[in-house]
């Protein structure tokens, strides 16, 4: 069983480290946002998929390891890395701990991060669209797709632009 827990460690830590990446991946996606660096963003579009299929590999990993554990120790399948500590493994139990902490804050960070640029990606489009309105003959374009897909028909409007023929 110590095998299986030195091997849960090990996915654990390369979790953490992939996790890291993710999150500096965010980061740089957010300055590409700021500016406006649409090449640099794609690429780092690409390595957050590879990123994630990594994190998805690790995490099966893991739960096949905690699986192995679990029958070892006559417990349920669904065992937690928490589970696992209240077992009192005696230095593992304090190591799972530690990584446990380290992992819910990077998932925290990474939830901030992710909402930043979310709303930086939001800002860029409304902004976008604003500019386009008011290039755009309001007699020309009474109809608009909403976020859901359907159409919304709209009222004429003041135009920035005087359109001369």
């Amino acid at each position: 069983m110590n095998d299986l827990i030195g091997q849960l460690v090990g996915l654990i830590r390369e979790e953490e480290e992939v996790l890291g990446q993710f999150l500096d991946c965010l980061t740089m996606q957010k300055e590409c946002i700021v500016a406006n660096k649409f090449d640099e963003f794609d690429e780092t579009v690409l390595n957050q998929e590879n990123l994630i299929r990594r994190i998805r590999a690790l995490e099966s990993g893991r739960i096949e390891v905690v699986s192995s554990i679990a029958s070892l120790a006559g417990t349920d399948a669904d065992l937690t890395i928490t589970r696992l500590i209240e077992l009192n493994l005696g230095e593992s139990s304090e190591e799972l701990r530690t990584l446990k902490k380290t992992l819910a804050g990077l998932i925290e960070r990474i939830k901030k991060a992710n909402k930043v640029n979310q709303y930086l990606i939001q800002r860029s489009l409304s902004f976008i669209q604003r500019n386009i309105d008011m290039f755009i003959d309001e007699t020309d374009a009474t109809e608009t797709y909403l976020p859901n897909g359907s159409r919304q028909q709209r009222g004429p409007s003041r135009l920035l632009i005087d359109k001369a023929f």
